[in-house]
């Protein structure tokens, strides 16, 4: 079963310069960590989130296009992936336009560093954690099998999504029935201290926004979720406490969650994000 590993972000040279793209990445806390020979794709991370920036003509601003998982010869077969060249990966499509990337786990050795030059190994802020969920606004039966066939395990069929999680519950696909704003409009990080994350998104410039402050149950934490503005469910020993960084990039908005014994995404409090207009005007 595969394993997921990271999301590939594609931007088009013509639409958004390289330096204006590096820019964006660093403002979120990414370091470039290493080059492709081929020099189209790149790694950059951010603690456990890893991104694959691909330099691509898709005539238009920085998009999500793809997501890559560690995974065995068996997963290229059932998924018909063939080999990549210029990221040195096995890629196919999920049925619906949108990048499927199997890493083998025998390829993470020295072999991979033939072809990927490092660039900067210094330590990145550590404000997030890793990547634990997206909205995919693509849904149907293929795209849902092709998920299915890699592992992921279908754990909710509402009117709104259908919510896939993968071996391990590290990383939730909620597939959107209803339109949205791009082809992946919401990107979920964990982080193990929301309150800093919140800070340090401030002092990079992003415009969190204000919420109604609610009825807390969250014993000590209360006065951290008040102070820093945070959006909490669940109670002191159980909980998902959040914030909301909008338009990272191109439609693109982020949640940051700490949870404890809160294991899936659930779609209520995605949701709760867009019941009414969130960004200043």
């Amino acid at each position: 079963m595969a394993q997921f590993s990271f999301i590939e972000l594609s931007f088009d040279p013509m639409v958004t310069s390289e330096k204006d793209m590096q820019w964006q990445l660093r403002r979120l806390g990414f370091k470039h960590r290493s080059q492709h020979a081929m020099d189209i794709v790149g790694i950059w991370s951010h603690n456990q989130c890893i991104l694959m920036v691909r330099r691509d003509s898709i005539a238009d601003d920085p998009r999500i296009t793809g997501l890559g998982f560690l995974g065995k010869f068996e997963d290229i077969e059932r998924t018909n992936a063939e080999f990549d060249r210029t990221s040195d990966f096995f890629v196919c499509d999920n049925t619906e336009g949108f990048k499927t990337y199997i890493v083998q786990e025998n390829q993470l050795n020295e072999s991979i560093e033939d072809v990927y030059k490092p660039i900067d190994t210094t330590n990145s802020v550590n404000a997030f954690g890793s990547f634990s969920g997206i909205i995919l606004n693509l849904n149907s039966n293929s795209l849902r099998d092709h998920y299915q066939e890699l592992g992921f395990r279908m754990t909710k069929n509402s009117d709104k999504y259908d919510t896939l999680v993968g071996e391990g519950n590290n990383f939730t696909i909620m597939c959107s029935k209803l339109p949205k704003q791009s082809i992946v409009p919401t990107i979920v990080i964990d982080t193990q201290d929301v309150f800093r994350a919140t800070a340090w998104a401030v002092t990079q410039g992003f415009d969190i926004p204000t919420f109604e402050q609610q009825d807390l149950t969250f014993g000590k934490l209360n006065h951290k979720i008040k102070g820093y503005n945070c959006k909490a469910w669940g109670n002191e020993t159980s909980y998902t406490i959040e914030n909301f960084i909008p338009a990272v990039a191109n439609n693109i908005d982020i949640i940051v969650r700490q949870r404890s014994k809160y294991i899936h995404i659930l779609e209520e409090t995605v949701d709760s994000y867009y019941e009414y207009e969130h960004r200043d005007q």
